[in-house]
């Protein structure tokens, strides 16, 4: 897939670095996670990792 030519270098900087600290916050949570956390369909809504970010 093409890059876009606007993404500045700037940009992409950041946008690894949010990607990185997300990819160490799932490693983290899956690593301490029970089973019964990680099957709980209640612990694991889309919306509250949203909340996360927007902090």
């Amino acid at each position: 897939m093409a890059k876009p030519s606007n993404v500045s270098g700037e940009f992409k900087k950041q946008w690894q670095k949010l990607d990185d600290q997300i990819r160490r916050w799932w490693d983290d949570d899956i690593r301490a996670a029970m089973e019964e956390q990680i099957c709980d369909p209640n612990l694991n809504k889309i919306s509250t990792a949203l909340n996360i970010l927007s902090v």
